[in-house]
């Protein structure tokens, strides 16, 4: 059935005078035991279910943002066509995926759900990307980053002992004008984070709930946890670099058993851990936003950050709840609540 539905995709590329792309022949993408030569036959093959777990057995490279939800393909298809399954997995599967000049290599849609995964045992996978958003993600869609477990190893405290402060800018990926700029040198000075290599910090990439929990451990100076068993069953590895501080994390009561480490850190679970880690205070007052009920788990954290000074949300009425967090909105976060007054305005909206 997959293979008759990749045969009259290919047919009706030719049937529209389309080509596909030479290296399409050398490309080998896997839905179960069927192989396609294009990243979008694959994912739209599952019909029926919805998830579907994709699997490059090569490297592949794209010719436009692949979108998951409803698209007309770059003329693909003669009328907009959707995925039916909403919960795409993409294995890297050790190789790399690259996205077409100048384009994302995903765009998710409202309702939909997109994880990255590498299960090769190399975990050489990635996405390579010429813009700053590899992954576009529209409010209500979720995406779930490439999981924090295959973190390069200069994502550890090793590589800058905390308290040095970086002469000069390591990272070319780190403007001077870039509201994060004094954050990132911060966070490196004290051994939150060192960046991704020695020269860049991906301040765009998507920070899942391990990152921001071993960020905001590490700044609360890598308390040891009175848990001893791992809590999480097989999810969470004792092997992880975030282990410890998930533990702790666990010990605070700000995840539980069901801690899903690889999920995309919101705005409001970035200040509800932040709010937990300070002791939970609900003596602020109630901020004004529209898209903040008086009655949701996070409203307190909500109020909590902007009294604080971390922030004052999107816009004066709005914050965003469910807006995913990138690296450089993380270590801002965390910047402010240690060096900013209580009520100073939040100077970009990027944050």
């Amino acid at each position: 059935m997959r293979k008759n539905l990749a045969s009259l995709l290919l047919a009706l590329v030719l049937c529209l005078g389309l080509t596909v792309p030479a290296a399409a022949a050398d490309q080998k993408i896997t839905v179960g035991e069927e192989t396609y030569e294009a990243l979008l036959q694959a994912i739209m093959s599952e019909t029926k279910a919805d998830a579907v777990t994709v699997r490059l057995d090569s490297d592949v490279t794209l010719t436009s943002a692949v979108v998951i939800g409803s698209s007309d393909y770059n003329g693909l298809f003669s009328a907009p066509q959707t995925v039916t399954a909403h919960n795409v997995t993409i294995d890297l599967n050790g190789y790399t995926l690259t996205a077409a000049k100048d384009c994302a290599v995903f765009e998710v849609q409202k309702d939909y759900t997109l994880t990255i995964v590498d299960n090769s045992q190399a975990k050489t996978g990635k996405l390579d990307c010429g813009v700053k958003e590899a992954v576009v993600v529209a409010q209500g869609a979720t995406y779930n980053a490439l999981p924090a477990s295959q973190e390069p190893p200069a994502e550890t405290t090793e590589e800058k002992p905390a308290g040095e402060t970086p002469a000069a800018n390591p990272f070319t990926d780190v403007a001077s004008d870039a509201y994060y700029y004094d954050p990132v040198l911060w966070a490196v000075g004290k051994g939150i984070t060192t960046g991704r290599t020695e020269t860049t910090f991906v301040p765009n990439e998507t920070c899942t709930e391990a990152n921001i929990l071993t960020f905001l451990w590490r700044a609360s100076g890598e308390p040891a946890a009175a848990v001893t068993e791992n809590p999480f069953g097989e999810a969470v590895s004792a092997d992880a670099y975030y282990y410890k501080a998930a533990l702790w994390a666990f010990e605070k009561k700000m995840i539980d058993e069901t801690f899903a480490p690889n999920t995309a850190c919101t705005r409001a679970q970035a200040v509800y851990f932040m709010w937990m880690a300070a002791g939970a205070p609900t003596d602020a007052a109630a901020a004004a936003f529209t898209d903040v009920a008086a009655d949701a788990s996070y409203a307190a954290a909500v109020n909590w950050a902007v009294a604080q000074g971390v922030t004052t949300g999107r816009t004066e009425t709005t914050f965003a709840p469910a807006e995913t967090c990138t690296r450089g909105n993380i270590v801002t976060f965390l910047y402010r609540a240690a060096n900013t007054p209580a009520g100073e305005a939040e100077t970009t909206p990027a944050a």
